[in-house]
């Protein structure tokens, strides 16, 4: 399946259940992009616009770039009210931006999905003179809790290329492909702690907004439920479990 389809029949489950960013990275972006109301943001593979509302509540002009009609839709259901915000149906590899139009190029989340050589000559393009790029990410936490080891071993049991699309994200060789993809200017790290407090619907929910769990109609939906089910039980505190992230922030120049 094509990255850009991954999700399509996903986004309702990703809009309620996948993970926001604290705000405190949107504060970092704002410090050191300037005032709101003078700058341009392009928000790449955008989604749902979980990464994009934060910022045009903040006042930036804010272009949301996403390939996928369906997550698209959502994400203009939410933000169509706010002025400064523009929907646009492209790829990360051809943005249709206009050249050196945005301050800041952000890619939330789905950055392991982009040809990296393709999109560095393309956000290269389309930022002024010295504009910034910002790399964010949830890494969940996969091995400090007993919850979770049974997390992950759900999705090593289920998903269909979970461990490809592990092996192939950004945590992969992480250090070498950062150092390559912003040459030899300098980049910031900044991590920041993250959760979700879930009850059962939306730890449910949070599996099946994957894009490589099983659907209702593949072999092993059923099975991978009762699972989940079992795994809430097993580590259920007042109905909730917490999954924990750590959020990455690289920040910095082409």
């Amino acid at each position: 399946m094509k990255s850009t389809e991954r999700f399509t029949d996903r986004v309702d489950d990703y809009v309620k259940y996948r993970p926001h960013y604290p705000q405190a990275v949107f504060d970092t972006l704002r410090e050191k992009i300037g005032d709101p109301n003078g700058s341009a943001i392009a928000d790449i593979g955008s989604g749902t616009g979980i990464s994009t509302k934060p910022l045009v509540e903040m006042g930036f002009e804010v272009f949301a770039v996403e390939p996928n009609a369906a997550m698209r839709e959502a994400a203009e259901r939410e933000l169509t009210r706010f002025r400064r915000f523009h929907s646009v149906a492209a790829t990360a590899e051809n943005t249709l931006l206009a050249d050196g139009s945005v301050d800041a190029v952000l890619a939330a989340q789905a950055f392991h999905w982009f040809d990296r050589p393709v999109v560095h000559k393309e956000f290269g393009r389309i930022l002024k003179p010295g504009g910034w790029v910002a790399l964010v990410w949830n890494d969940r936490d996969a091995s400090r809790t007993s919850l979770a080891r049974d997390y992950e071993q759900l999705l090593l049991t289920f998903g269909s290329d979970y461990g490809q699309v592990k092996s192939s994200g950004q945590g992969a060789n992480q250090r070498g492909w950062l150092n390559g993809f912003f040459g030899r200017q300098r980049y910031e790290e900044i991590t920041f702690k993250n959760h979700q407090l879930l009850d059962f619907d939306a730890f449910r929910g949070r599996l099946l907004s994957a894009s490589y769990m099983p659907k209702p109609a593949d072999c092993g939906h059923s099975r991978m439920l009762d699972e989940i089910e079992r795994i809430f039980a097993r580590h259920q505190s007042a109905e909730h479990v917490r999954i924990d992230y750590e959020t990455k922030l690289f920040l910095g120049h082409l």
